[in-house]
Formats: C-alpha cells, structure tokens, sequence
C-alpha cells in the first residue's frame, strides 16, 4: 500500500491516501422468503469494494442484500475496525453515502476511477453485469462466484492483461441515508478533511 499512496500523492498531491470505497448492486435471481425489499426494484447483492491507485480490489465485502446501505455495510466491516484502531492511520476516499470520519474523508471522490473499475470488472466478468441478466443461484453461491471474480479480476490486472474498450459505467445515485456516526466522529472527520483540502491547495501544480 505505501506504493498506491505515493502514486496517489505524485498524481493527485494528496498525502495518506490507501484508495477508494464504494458499493455496486449485482442482480441475483428472486428468492422467496426474503423479507427485506431489494434496491432499485430487484433482488440483489450490494458489494463492498475497496480499489487502490493501480485498480487493484483490495478489500471486499460480498454478503449483504441490496436494501442495505454501503454506510451501514462500511460500518460492520473489519476494513472499519482496522483502519480505526490506529489513531494515525491512513485514509479512503467515499462519496456522500458514507459517514464521515478521520479514516473516511467525504464527499472527496474519484469518482471514474472507483467506476472504472467496477466496470472492467463486469465487462469481464459478463454475468456480473445486470444486462445479462441476474446469476440464477442461491444468495450464498453468488456471493462466492463475486469473490472468485474479482479474484480474477486482480490477476488479469496482475498480469497486464488488454483492459476491455467498452467499458460500462454503472452510475448509482449516492443516497444519503440519516447519519449513522457519532458527533465526535464527524467532528474529527471534518477537521481530517480541511487538513486534506488545504494540503491539496497548498501544493497544488502551478
């Protein structure tokens, strides 16, 4: 990771950065039984990803349903509890969906990039992406088939392997749930942000 945060800095000028956090629907078949509503009117996974400089996967969560919010998925995670157990750690990038903390700057976002990724990765992976239709599978077997994917995605990147040309980029609205930190938490997020924010300006390219 210290190689993803220097290329962040040479590139963005921006000093601490591991990457960026989002989370992207795949389309599962209908099952009966499921008592929470799916996202966007389909039944669906919502996957946790976390890519780095290089558009490397570095930490994922595939197990929640579509009708949970990445905020409350972010905030169950052991990517959560790592990056806040070191009160000097490093910092994500997330848009306005997140809470915002000192390991969690918002609304900061490189948005195409995190996008990008998502794409190549169900551009590859076809029967990730919802215009083939949905995995015909139980919710536990398609989350297994997600992280083999994006297994495979890491090493076709790895390898250097020809990115797909027609890149798909799903957009999803960044729906701003109540918030779900505590005051201090924001408190110092703000404060970790300003810091980012002046930094950035006061080495900036001329």
């Amino acid at each position: 990771m210290d190689e993803a945060k220097k290329k962040y800095l040479q590139s963005y000028g921006v000093k601490g950065l591991l990457g960026i956090i989002d989370g992207t629907m795949i389309q599962i078949k209908e099952v009966s039984g499921v008592d929470e509503p799916a996202f966007a009117g389909y039944p669906a996974l919502n996957c946790q990803v976390f890519v780095d400089y290089d558009g490397m996967f570095r930490d994922v969560v595939v197990k929640y349903p579509g009708s949970c919010h990445d905020a409350f998925i972010y905030s169950n995670s052991i990517l959560k509890q790592t990056l806040e157990y070191d009160p000097n750690a490093d910092f994500l990038f997330a848009d306005s969906g997140y809470g915002l903390s000192p390991v969690l700057i918002t609304p900061f976002r490189l948005r195409s990039e995190v996008e990008r990724c998502i794409g190549r990765l169900k551009n590859r992976r076809r029967c990730l992406h919802k215009s083939d239709g949905a995995l015909q599978y139980t919710p536990r077997t398609c989350c297994k088939i997600v992280f083999t994917c994006i297994l495979l995605e890491n090493l076709c990147n790895s390898l250097g392997l020809e990115v797909p040309d027609d890149i798909d980029f799903e957009f999803e609205e960044d729906d701003v749930q109540p918030e779900l930190t505590q005051a201090n938490q924001v408190r110092l997020g703000i404060v970790k942000r300003n810091q980012v924010k002046n930094y950035i300006f006061a080495n900036r390219r001329r």
